[in-house]
C-alpha cells in the first residue's frame, strides 16, 4: 500500500477505509472491473468510469460515512482513516463537478481506447491528488489539487479531440465543451472544499489540519487565551481513544506533569525574596510562523520567514500536526532566539499530551551523550526522568495504542559542542523515524534549536520548520500580570509597584523575549528603576544599568563582604571580563564561544580571577565559569562528547555583547588618552605610548561588521568630555601604525590565526572609525602628514582595507558606515562622518576634482577612453566581481568600441548611449558644494 506521509490515491484509500472484504469495496470493485485491486487498472467498455460515476460517488460517500466517530482506536489508525477519507473526497469532488458540467454529448458516445482508459483511471484512482492535509500553509494544498484537476481535464480534452464524436460537433458545441473543461478544475476545487468542510465538522482532527479554531468558543473556555497549552490538552482529550496507560507510561506522565508546578526559573537565577511563578502560571503560548523545509531554503535568514503570516494558534497547530501522519515521517524543527521559550515548550508539551493516546519522552540533549545514536539518547533520558532503565522497543511495545512523541531539546548545543560531526543529526532522526515505522512503531519527533545555527545542519525535505516569534504587546501584559500577582505581597512589603506593560514595552527588543522580559521585571522590582523615568532610557543607559545591576549581584553573591569602592571596582572588573567574552565571540566571527577558547582569551587579556574555593567534591571553576557562567543574561550550552562535557556561552540577546564591546573599547581609548595627557604634562616629557591592549582587541575584525556596536560607540561619544584629546590620540596611533614599532604587549592574545596584513588593516580601519566618532567630522587630511598627497594616500589605505576585509560583509559594512564628502580648499580632501542610518548619497562625481584641474569635454572623453582601456585590462587580470562589473560599465568608452551597447556613429566613431549622456552632463554646470577650480 502506498501511503507516504499521509498521501493516498483513491485506490489505496478505499483499502484503508474498508478493506478488500468490505461490501462497499466489493461493490466498487465490480463497478470498476477490478480497477481497485489490480496493479494496472483496466476500464472495459465505452468510458465505463464516467458511465458509472453516479454509483461510484454514492458508494464513496458511504465509505467515508462509515469512518468510526468514537470508540477506542489507535491514534495512528484513526489518522490513516481520516487521511484516506480525504483522498476519497478528492475523487468524489471531481466526479460531482463533472456531473454539473453538462457536456454537449452523452458519455455513451465516447469510445476510448484501452490505453486512454488506463491513463484516466491511473490519474483519477491511483495517483495521489494532493499532499497531506496538515500543511503549514493550506493554500499550497489547494493549489496542488487545482493542478491535479487541470491535469485530468487536459487528458480528457486530448482524448475527446481524437475521437469521431469530436468531428460531429459544431463550433458552438465545441466551444461549450472547451468552456466546461476550463471551468472544471475550479468547480472541482470548490466542491472539494465543501466536502472537506463537512468532514471537519465531524472530526476535530481534520479541523486542526485545516488550521481552524472551533466555532463553539472552546478556545476561550478557560478565560486565558494561549496559556500553557491548555487548549492543546482539551482538544486532544476530546478525540482520545486509547486505553489507560500502564505504570511505565504513567510514571513518565507524572514526571512531566510535575514540571508544570515548578518555578519557571531556578531560584539561583533570581534574587532571594522574589516569588517565581510556576511554569503553569507563567508560560504564555508563543506566536509562531511555520513552513515546510526544502532545498535552497535556509531558515536562518529573515527573508525566508518574512512572507509567512504570524500565527497565535499554537495549540491548534500542534493538535493538527500530532494527529497527522506527517508527524511520523520527518522531525518538526522548532527554532527561536536564546530565551524565546524553546526549552519551556518541550517541558509544557509532554505535560499536556493525554497519556491515553501519547507517550512523550523529553530528551535534554545537553545531558545525554552527544555521540550516541538517537535511540541511546532517548533511553538515557528515560532513565534520568524515571530512574528506571528501559529499552526503547520495550517501552514502545508497552505503550499499546499510544503514539510515542520524542522531544529533542537543544540541537544547537549539540552542534556547538561537536561541530560539523552533528550536521547530519536531523537526517539521522528522520532515518530513526523511518526504521520505527517499518517496525510498526511510528514515532513523532520534535527538535529545538537556535535559529542562528539552523543552517549548519541538513534539514530533511518534508520537515516542518516552526519559528517562535517575539511576544505581542498583549502577551507581554499577560506575562507581567502573572509575575505581579505572584509577587504582590513582596512588592507591598518593599513599597514598590509591579512592572506595568507600558513601561516594559518601551524596550521592545527585550520585552519581546520571555527570558529577557523576566530580566526587566527583576531589575525594576528593587526600586522601580524603569518606572521611575518618565521617558524611556536610551538603550546605552539601559544596558549600562542592567548589566551593572546583575554584575553587582554576582559579585556580592561570591564576596558578600565587599562594599564601597572595593565593590565598585570588583563590579567593573566583572563587566570588563564580560566584555572580553563578547570580544572572544566577535573576533571569532560568531555569537558564541567555547569554554576552552574563553579561558585562553582571558588568560591573555586579564589577570587570574579572584580565588573561589571549590565546595565539597566539585572541581575548581574555570575562568570562563567565573566570568560568565552564572550571569542571568548569558546562555550556557552544554553537551557530553567522548566522556567530556563541552560548554559554550552566548548572550541571551546579541546586543548585550555588542554593548559590552563598545563599552570596553571606548574605555581603553579613554584610558590611553588619560595616560597620554599625563605623559605630555610631565616635566620628563612623554614616552612611547603602549597601545598593546587596543591593538590586541581591534586587530582581528572591523567593529563596523556589527552596526549596533557603532551605534553604542556614538552614544558613548555624545557624553564624553575629552573628545578632542581622544581624536588627537587616535590619529597619532593611526600614523604610528604605519611605521615600524617595537613589540606590543598582549601579544599572546590570538583568538584566530590571521596574517599581519589582515591585522594591520582591521586595526587601522577601527582607529579611523573611533577617530571619526570622537571628532564628529574628520577630514582625511588629518590622518596623513602630506596634504598634497592626502587623497593618494587615502586611496592606498582603502585598497589595503578592501584587500583584507571580507568583501561580502566587512568591507561593505565599513564603507557604508561613513558619509564621505569631497571638498576642495587648499588641497583636495575628504570629510568623514558617521552615517548612522546608512542613507548617505554621494554628490555627483566631478572629474575636475579627481584630476585637480579644469577640463574641457573633449579632454574628459579622451581621458575616459584611456582609463577604460586600463581598467578593462586590470579587470581581466584581477578577476574580481567588482572589477568585472565596472568593466562592463566603462566598456563603451573604449575607442575600439567592443561593448555590446556600443554602436557606430555616422562618422564611423564608436559611440554609445552612455557616452551621449556624458557629453550632455559635462556641458552643464554641476550642482554641489565642491568649489570649482576655475582658476587653477
Amino acid at each position: 500500500m502506498c501511503a507516504v506521509r499521509g498521501v493516498y490515491g483513491y485506490r489505496d484509500a478505499v483499502k484503508v477505509l474498508g478493506g478488500q472484504q468490505n461490501p462497499v469495496v466489493t461493490a466498487l470493485d465490480r463497478l470498476l472491473g477490478g480497477a481497485l485491486l489490480v496493479a494496472s487498472p483496466v476500464l472495459p467498455g465505452a468510458l465505463a468510469l464516467f458511465d458509472a460515476k453516479a454509483e461510484l460517488v454514492r458508494l464513496s460517500h458511504e465509505l467515508v460515512a462509515a469512518v468510526p466517530r468514537g470508540g477506542r482506536r489507535r491514534r495512528q489508525d484513526r489518522t490513516r482513516q481520516l487521511e484516506a477519507a480525504h483522498a476519497v473526497l478528492t475523487v468524489v469532488a471531481f466526479f460531482e463537478a463533472v456531473a454539473e458540467a453538462r457536456l454537449p454529448f452523452p458519455a455513451t458516445a465516447l469510445e476510448l481506447r484501452r490505453a486512454e482508459q488506463d491513463e484516466l483511471a491511473r490519474r483519477l484512482l491511483v495517483d495521489p491528488a494532493v499532499g497531506p492535509l496538515a500543511e503549514p500553509d493550506r493554500e499550497s494544498n489547494l493549489a496542488a489539487l487545482g493542478r491535479h484537476y487541470e491535469d485530468v481535464a487536459g487528458a480528457l480534452r486530448r482524448f475527446v479531440a481524437g475521437l469521431s464524436v469530436w468531428d460531429g460537433l459544431d463550433e458552438r458545441q465545441r466551444a461549450a465543451f472547451e468552456a466546461a473543461l476550463v471551468a472544471l478544475p475550479d468547480r472541482a476545487v470548490a466542491r472539494y472544499v465543501e466536502l472537506l468542510d463537512r468532514l471537519a465538522v465531524e472530526f476535530p482532527e481534520v479541523a486542526r489540519w485545516l488550521g481552524r479554531a472551533e466555532a463553539d468558543g472552546v478556545r476561550r473556555e478557560l478565560g486565558r487565551i494561549g496559556s500553557a497549552l491548555e487548549g492543546l490538552e482539551s482538544r486532544l482529550a476530546e478525540i482520545a481513544g486509547g486505553g489507560a496507560p500502564d505504570e511505565r507510561r504513567a510514571a513518565l506522565a507524572r514526571a512531566y506533569r510535575a514540571a508544570l508546578e515548578r518555578p519557571v526559573l531556578d531560584s539561583e537565577e533570581t534574587d532571594v525574596g522574589f516569588v517565581v511563578p510556576s511554569l503553569r502560571a507563567a508560560y504564555v503560548d508563543p506566536r509562531f510562523r511555520a513552513a515546510e523545509a526544502g532545498p535552497g531554503r535556509p531558515p536562518s535568514e529573515e527573508s525566508w520567514w518574512a512572507p509567512l503570516p504570524v500565527r497565535e494558534d499554537l495549540d491548534d497547530f500542534l493538535t493538527g500536526y500530532l494527529t497527522s501522519s506527517r508527524a511520523t515521517a520527518a522531525p518538526l524543527l522548532v527554532l527561536g532566539q536564546p530565551g524565546s521559550g524553546k526549552s519551556k515548550l518541550t517541558q509544557v508539551l509532554p505535560a499536556r499530551l493525554p497519556a491515553t493516546d501519547f507517550l512523550p519522552v523529553r530528551v535534554p540533549l545537553r545531558d545525554v551523550p552527544a555521540v550516541d545514536d538517537v535511540q541511546q539518547q532517548i533511553e538515557a533520558a528515560i532513565r534520568s526522568a524515571t530512574g528506571e532503565s528501559l529499552s526503547w522497543p520495550e517501552l514502545v511495545r508497552s505503550a499499546g495504542d499510544a503514539l510515542p512523541v520524542v522531544l529533542l531539546d537543544g540541537f544547537d548545543e549539540l552542534l556547538q559542542a561537536t561541530g560539523v560531526s552533528q550536521s547530519d543529526y536531523l537526517a539521522r532522526v528522520r532515518d530513526f523515524q523511518r526504521r520505527e515505522a517499518d517496525q510498526g512503531r511510528p514515532v513523532a519527533v520534535l527538535v529545538t534549536s537556535r535559529t542562528a545555527v539552523a543552517d549548519r545542519a541538513r534539514i530533511p525535505d518534508g520537515s516542518v520548520v516552526l519559528r517562535l516569534e517575539p511576544f505581542s504587546d498583549e502577551q507581554v501584559a499577560r506575562w507581567l500580570a502573572a509575575w505581579n500577582e505572584a509577587n504582590a505581597a513582596v512588592f507591598a512589603a518593599r513599597g514598590v509597584a509591579g512592572l506595568d506593560a507600558a513601561t516594559a514595552l518601551r524596550y521592545p527588543e527585550l520585552a519581546g523575549q520571555p527570558l529577557l522580559l523576566i530580566m526587566l521585571a527583576i531589575y525594576d522590582a528593587d526600586t522601580n528603576a524603569l518606572q521611575g523615568n518618565a521617558s524611556a532610557l536610551s538603550r546605552n543607559d539601559l544596558y549600562e544599568r542592567l548589566l551593572t545591576r546583575f554584575a553587582r549581584r554576582q559579585v556580592t553573591t561570591l564576596q558578600p563582604s565587599l562594599a564601597g569602592r572595593d565593590l565598585d571596582q570588583a563590579v567593573e572588573q566583572e563587566l570588563q571580563r564580560l566584555s572580553m567574552a563578547a570580544l572572544a565571540m566577535f573576533n571569532r566571527g560568531g555569537v558564541w564561544v567555547t569554554s576552552a577558547d574563553l579561558d585562553k582569551d582571558l588568560a591573555a587579556l586579564a589577570p587570574a580571577p579572584r580565588s573561589v574555593a571549590p565546595q565539597s567534591f566539585q572541581a575548581p571553576l574555570s575562568q570562563a565559569d567565573l566570568t560568565i557562567g552564572r550571569f542571568f543574561f548569558v546562555h550556557r550550552s552544554s553537551a557530553r562528547h567522548d566522556q567530556e562535557r563541552i560548554e559554550t556561552y552566548e548572550f541571551l540577546h546579541a546586543t548585550f555583547g555588542e554593548f559590552l564591546i563598545a563599552r570596553y573599547v571606548w574605555q581603553i581609548a579613554g584610558t590611553l588618552t588619560a595616560l597620554d595627557r599625563v605623559a605630555r604634562d610631565s616635566p620628563l616629557g612623554g614616552g612611547t605610548l603602549d597601545d598593546g591592549l587596543l591593538h590586541a582587541v581591534l586587530s582581528f575584525a572591523p567593529l563596523t561588521f556589527r552596526k549596533p556596536i557603532v551605534e553604542f560607540l556614538c552614544d558613548r561619544a555624545a557624553g564624553t568630555a575629552d573628545r578632542q584629546d581622544r581624536t588627537d590620540l587616535l590619529v597619532r596611533l593611526f600614523r604610528a601604525a604605519h611605521v615600524r614599532r617595537p613589540e606590543r604587549s598582549y601579544a599572546d592574545y590570538e583568538p584566530v590565526a590571521v596574517g599581519v596584513p589582515r591585522r594591520h588593516a582591521a586595526y587601522t580601519a577601527n582607529l579611523v572609525l573611533l577617530a571619526v566618532i570622537a571628532a564628529g567630522e574628520l577630514p582625511v587630511s588629518r590622518l596623513f602628514d602630506d596634504p598634497e598627497r592626502t587623497i593618494d594616500l587615502w586611496h592606498r589605505e582603502t585598497l589595503l582595507w578592501r584587500s583584507q576585509l571580507d568583501n561580502l560583509g566587512e568591507w561593505t559594512g565599513f564603507v557604508f558606515t561613513f558619509a564621505a564628502r569631497r571638498v576642495w580648499e587648499e588641497h583636495r580632501d575628504l570629510v568623514l562622518s558617521i552615517d548612522a542610518d546608512r542613507t548617505f548619497r554621494p554628490a555627483r562625481i566631478d572629474v575636475r576634482w579627481t584630476y585637480q584641474r579644469r577640463m574641457r569635454p573633449d579632454e574628459v572623453m579622451t581621458n575616459a577612453s584611456q582609463q577604460a582601456r586600463r581598467l578593462l585590462r586590470k579587470a581581466n587580470f584581477i578577476c574580481g566581481p567588482n572589477e568585472d562589473v565596472m568593466g562592463t560599465i566603462v566598456e563603451p568608452f573604449d575607442d575600439e568600441g567592443h561593448g555590446l551597447n556600443t554602436f557606430l556613429h555616422d562618422d564611423g566613431i564608436p559611440y554609445s548611449l552612455a557616452r551621449l549622456a556624458i557629453d550632455e552632463a559635462i556641458t552643464r554646470p554641476l550642482p554641489g558644494s565642491i568649489p570649482r577650480p576655475n582658476d587653477r
